[in-house]
């Protein structure tokens, strides 16, 4: 196997990573490609394995890896609409995870009308999902929607998590429009993928907890709580603290609706540590249904 073959092997072992959601492994993969894409000396491979790489980084939230500072460069050199695309959709990702939606929205534009230019169907629908992400993380949840419907509507079927991740989205967004019986049914269709190709668990939080919310919502207490209790056990695994807190809320609600008031306490109790500063008292937590003004996607 030549240099060339290997860069290519390293790439496409590192896409597959990428779509089981096994984030370390693909690093590793992309950093192989990099290497050889380096011995080769060919610059726009080398702007393709940075673009890669960061791929795996970013969705383990290290959005401080010097390889993240070289997209913007990528994309402002490059001429290539596949390099601009990927570059644009990485650094998209790396703001919507840093909060900064403007900037995240631009960037996703530019990465949606690169994918239409390139008419590559699976890059159309991941950033139509990328739009809808942007948009649900500020409660515009009726244009994400349709951004998510669109995704759905141009998503290749030998993509199976990625339809999977696109239907939870929309559930999530018809459970935030009050239509939480449509929104369930599209959860409960996106776990069952999910679990049909042993996604990884770290792609099993959202709709466990999405369930959560929209049983919660119809009065399934204890289906409210089942899913609660899963995602809650993979959050911790993942020590995802802001995850854990829109459990920690939905597990609470859930037991004092059932009148396990001990439990409740136990939840709220636990939510409380998390805001030490204002010393929310556990009984105040309680009193209120703030899963009606919480966005579960921040």
């Amino acid at each position: 196997m030549n240099l060339s073959q290997r860069y290519h092997s390293w790439r496409n072992k590192g896409k597959r990573a990428i779509q089981r959601g096994d984030f370390p492994l693909a690093e590793k993969h992309f950093r192989e490609s990099l290497a050889d894409a380096r011995a080769l000396g060919d610059a726009r491979l080398q702007d393709l394995a940075v673009c890669n790489l960061c791929a795996a980084l970013i969705e383990q939230n290290r959005t401080d890896e010097p390889e993240i500072l070289q997209l913007r460069p990528i994309y402002m050199r490059s001429s290539d609409p596949k390099i601009v695309r990927l570059s644009a959709y990485h650094l998209a990702r790396a703001l919507e995870l840093q909060r900064d939606f403007a900037k995240a929205q631009f960037y996703a534009r530019i990465a949606l009308d690169r994918s239409a230019q390139l008419k590559r169907a699976d890059f159309v629908a991941s950033s139509h999902n990328q739009m809808g992400n942007i948009l649900t993380c500020q409660s515009y949840f009726g244009e994400a929607a349709a951004h998510y419907a669109k995704a759905l509507a141009a998503l290749p079927a030998d993509y199976p998590i990625l339809q999977a991740l696109v239907t939870d989205n929309l559930g999530y967004c018809r459970i935030a429009l009050g239509e939480a019986a449509r929104g369930v049914s599209l959860c409960e269709e996106a776990l069952g993928i999910l679990e049909t190709h042993d996604a990884s668990p770290g792609f099993l939080i959202y709709p466990h907890m999405d369930l959560s919310l929209g049983h919660l919502e119809l009065g399934r207490l204890d289906r409210a709580v089942e899913h609660g209790r899963m995602a809650l056990e993979i959050a911790r695994y993942q020590n995802h603290t802001e995850r854990i807190k829109n459990i920690l809320l939905l597990l609470g609600e859930a037991h004092a609706k059932l009148g396990a008031m001990d439990a409740a306490q136990a939840y709220y109790g636990e939510l409380a540590t998390f805001f030490p500063e204002v010393r929310i008292a556990a009984d105040f937590l309680m009193a209120f249904e703030l899963r009606k003004v919480v966005n579960f996607r921040l």
